[in-house]
């Protein structure tokens, strides 16, 4: 019923292996590249509206306002 493990397939064995894989370290390269151009990418958008939001909204509030004067 039981199999004794391999040596080969150890759970120790595999663990080196996966500690030694240098496989994985573009992929989290990529991955934290794409989390600092997103986090740029939200600030700029976000300067951008509150920009537009202080000035064109503003704009258009004051200028209904005015019509219904």
């Amino acid at each position: 019923m039981f199999r004794h493990l391999e040596p080969e397939r150890s759970p120790l064995r595999t663990l080196r292996r996966f500690a030694l894989d240098q496989g994985g370290v573009t992929a989290v390269e990529y991955g934290l590249m794409m989390a600092l151009i997103g986090l740029a990418t939200f600030a700029a958008v976000s300067a951008v509206g509150e920009g537009i939001k202080n000035t064109l909204y503003a704009q258009i509030v004051t200028a209904l306002q005015n019509m219904g004067k």
